[in-house]
């Protein structure tokens, strides 16, 4: 309000003129210890989000790392199924085509399914 209105401004002014060095040195260090304690509080404020932020990014690594160990497992068992499905494919078929295979080839093969 002071800076707004010139008038108080200069009465703030003309009090400051008046003060002892005393107290004029009283009042630079509260305004010191006061501007201190607020950089602290915003450094603090500071240090808390980066906690933050670094946990977050831990955690989102974390998850990411998890998941690609369980995509890797499951493209390690589609390739043994596939790897099985061929290889009874490969079986079946050196066997000719006796009748009793059909039902593992029906078991096999999709409907619709021809060569």
């Amino acid at each position: 309000a002071a800076a707004s209105d010139p008038a108080a401004a200069k009465a703030a002014r003309a009090r400051r003129a008046t003060l002892t060095a005393d107290e004029r040195a009283r009042q630079n260090r509260d305004r010191n210890r006061e501007h201190a304690r607020n950089t602290r509080l915003r450094k603090k404020a500071y240090v808390e989000e980066l906690k933050r932020t670094l946990t977050e990014l831990v955690t989102q690594r974390d998850a990411a790392e998890v998941e690609k160990r369980h995509e890797k497992q499951r493209d390690l068992e589609v390739r043994e199924v596939r790897y099985r499905v061929m290889e009874e494919f490969l079986k079946l078929r050196a066997r000719g085509s006796e009748q009793n295979l059909l039902a593992r080839w029906i078991a096999i093969l999709e409907d619709g399914f021809t060569l």
